[in-house]
C-alpha cells in the first residue's frame, strides 16, 4: 500500500460497504483525509473506489484482521460504521435476530484492534432509538432509556458496545443517529420502487414516531466529530423533526404522484409473518439535537424528512440513465 503522506491524516472505517460508508469517505476525502473501508466484496469494493477510498476486507469480528487492516493503512482515526449497516427505515427488514450479535461483537473487535493498533480517536455511530418510547419530552443525551424498553435486545446489545467504546483506552465519542436514509442507501431505493409498482406497503402506527437523518447530514457529523474530537461524549444525530413512517413514505409516495401507504400492520410484519423477529418499528422516540448543535457546530443540511426526501428523489432522477 502506498505511503500516507505525513501531513494527510488516514481514517479507517468499518461497515463501508452501504451507501453511507461511501457519502462518509467521499466526504473525508473531500476533506483531506485518506480513507481506507472495510467492504464486504467486490462489488461494494469498486463502488467505493469510486468515491476515492480504498477498500479492505477484514473479518468484522475478528480484532487482529481489523488491526492489521488499519496498520497497513496507517490510520490514526478510525469510524466504527458497521451497526448501521441495519439502521434504515424501520419497516424494511434488518434482520436484528442475525444482526444482533454483531453490533457488540464487532465493537468489541474494532476497539481492541484500534488500541493495539494506536490509533488516536474512534468514532462509534450508535443508534437514536435507544431511548426507547421517549412519549412527548424529547430524550437529550442524560436521558436513560425507558425502564420498559431497557431490556429490548437491540437497545441492550447498543449501549453495551457504546460502553466498550467510551470505556476504552481511546478517546472516543458516540454518535447517535436516527434512521438513516437518502439516495444511496439501498432501503429507501427500495422502498421508492415498491410505490412505483404498485406494491402495498403498510408502514405501521401513525402515532409511532421516529428520528430520521439524512445520510449527507450524517456524514458532515462524522467529518466534524473527527475535527474537534469530543472524548467522551454521546451526541445524537437526527433532524429537527421526529415524524411516523406513516408521514414518511406518505411524503414520498405524495412527492411522486403516488397512492399514499396505508397504516395498520408494518411491511415487515406482512413480509415475514412465519417467524418471530425483533423490530424497533414499534418505539416511538423524541430525540433532541442540541447537544450537537453546541458541541460540533452542527445543523442538519436537510431539518425534516421533506426537504431530506425532495433531495433524495432529486439525486435519484439525475442518476437514471437517459433513454
Amino acid at each position: 500500500m502506498a505511503d500516507t503522506p505525513a501531513s494527510q491524516t488516514s481514517v479507517f472505517l468499518t461497515g463501508a460497504s452501504g451507501g453511507l460508508g461511501r457519502e462518509v469517505a467521499r466526504r473525508l476525502i473531500a476533506a483531506g483525509y485518506a480513507v481506507t473501508g472495510a467492504v464486504d466484496g467486490l462489488a461494494s469494493a469498486q463502488l467505493f473506489r469510486q468515491v476515492g477510498g480504498l477498500p479492505a476486507y477484514p473479518d468484522n469480528l475478528r480484532a487482529g484482521e481489523i488491526r492489521s487492516a488499519i496498520q497497513a493503512a496507517q490510520a490514526t482515526e478510525v469510524v466504527h460504521l458497521t451497526p448501521q449497516l441495519a439502521n434504515h427505515i424501520p419497516h424494511i427488514d434488518p434482520q436484528w435476530d442475525k444482526f444482533l450479535p454483531l453490533i457488540e461483537d464487532s465493537t468489541r473487535a474494532t476497539v481492541a484492534a484500534a488500541e493495539e493498533a494506536g490509533v488516536k480517536f474512534l468514532v462509534m455511530v450508535s443508534y437514536a432509538f435507544v431511548y426507547g418510547n421517549t412519549g412527548d419530552q424529547p430524550a437529550s443525551e442524560d436521558t436513560p432509556p425507558n425502564h420498559e424498553n431497557a431490556n429490548h435486545p437491540v437497545i441492550r446489545a447498543a449501549l453495551t458496545a457504546e460502553q466498550a467504546v467510551l470505556n476504552s483506552s481511546i478517546p472516543a465519542c458516540v454518535l447517535r443517529a436516527g434512521y438513516v436514509y437518502g439516495p444511496h442507501a439501498a432501503e429507501t431505493v427500495a422502498v421508492r420502487d415498491r410505490l412505483i409498482a404498485g406494491d402495498s406497503v403498510a408502514a405501521g402506527d401513525p402515532g409511532v414516531l421516529a428520528n430520521w437523518i439524512h445520510q449527507d447530514d450524517l456524514a458532515r457529523a462524522i467529518l466534524l466529530a473527527l475535527q474537534t474530537k469530543p472524548a467522551g461524549k454521546i451526541l445524537n444525530i437526527v433532524d429537527n423533526q421526529p415524524a411516523s413512517a406513516v408521514d414518511f413514505i406518505g411524503y414520498l409516495a405524495e412527492s411522486m404522484h403516488l397512492p399514499a401507504p396505508s397504516g395498520g400492520q408494518s411491511l415487515l410484519a406482512r413480509i415475514l409473518p412465519a417467524r418471530e423477529t425483533i423490530t424497533v418499528g414499534n418505539l416511538s422516540v423524541r430525540a433532541s439535537n442540541q447537544r450537537a448543535r453546541e458541541v460540533l457546530g452542527w445543523t442538519p443540511q436537510f431539518p425534516t424528512y421533506r426537504e431530506g426526501l425532495d433531495n433524495t428523489l432529486l439525486v435519484l432522477r439525475a442518476e437514471e440513465p437517459v433513454i
